[in-house]
Parts: structure tokens; sequence; C-alpha cells
């Protein structure tokens, strides 16, 4: 029975150090605010703003936005001063819709991005990296809201509607 009591605060301790350890390599949110011309600014002037947060004890995400409006691009970096990007990223037109995402690897596109309509957000192109190099490249029709209608239903799915239809 002691040997467990041991055992338990042997356990603690260890948890108790290995926590504080791993948490204490993260920092807090970092944050910037600047001008038209991406130069550093007062709150006042500011145009745009970025947050930066450490992801892991060897990523970093910087979230762009318009100071009051909406998101610009996140993107990861592998270092504090984001000259390696290097894991997902998304970019955003002035809208606010995403225009395109996927990931990069050591500063190279790689695996699938995808790149979005503004319109409706579907996706209209999607290309596969490796090392960034496009190694396959698919467009996707448009498809309107009368294409939509012209697509059969399924076996046994119906269209729903409110109770007694249109006019009810």
């Amino acid at each position: 029975m002691i040997y467990l009591s041991g055992m338990k605060i042997i356990f603690i301790l260890f948890f108790g150090l290995l926590s504080q350890s791993v948490f204490a390599q993260v920092k807090e949110d970092e944050f910037f605010v600047f001008d038209k011309d991406w130069k550093p600014a007062s709150i006042k002037k500011a145009i745009y703003f970025l947050k930066i947060r450490q992801t892991d004890d060897s990523n970093y995400q910087w979230t762009t936005y318009k100071m009051f409006g909406p998101r610009i691009k996140q993107e990861r970096f592998k270092d504090h001063n984001a000259t390696l990007l290097n894991g997902k990223c998304s970019y955003y037109f002035p809208s606010g819709y995403l225009d395109s995402a996927g990931a990069f690897l050591n500063g190279s596109m790689d695996g699938v991005w995808y790149f979005y309509r503004n319109m409706d957000g579907s996706v209209f192109r999607q290309k596969n990296y490796e090392n960034g190099m496009v190694v396959k490249d698919t467009l996707y029709p448009v498809i309107t809201k009368a294409d939509r209608e012209k697509i059969p239903h399924k076996p046994g799915e119906i269209e729903s509607e409110y109770p007694g239809g249109q006019n009810a």
C-alpha cells in the first residue's frame, strides 16, 4: 500500500514537471496593427490586424484581417519571423469567402489545394502538388441553379416542401 502511494506521488511530480516544461514553451498570442502600406500604425490609423500564435514548439500561425472586416489569410510558418511556410494555409477573397486552401511543406506547396469561386463558394479547381510541382490539375464546371434542378432525384428521394405545398 505504501509502495502505491509512493508511485502516485512520483507520477504526480513527474506529470507536474512535464506539463510545466511543455506549457512554458508556448507563448502568448502577439497582436500587431498596420496602415494601408503595411507599416506599423496606431490602432486609430490601422487598416490591417495581425495575430501570431505559436501552435506547437516549432510552428507559428499568422492570421491577417482587415481591421474592421473579414480575414485575409491564415498561414503557418516554421519560424516566428515567417520565413518558411509549413502547414495548412487559407487565403480569402475581399468579401471574406474562401479563395484557396492547402498546405505547404518546407516552403513548397504540397498535397491537395482547392480553389473556390467567390460567388457561391464552390470548388472550381483542384491541384495536387508534390514538392512544389503540380502533378494533377482538375477543373470543375460551373453548375447553375437551373442545372441543379435538372439533376434527377435518386429513387425514394423527394424534394422537401411545406405541408400542404407552397399555397399553405
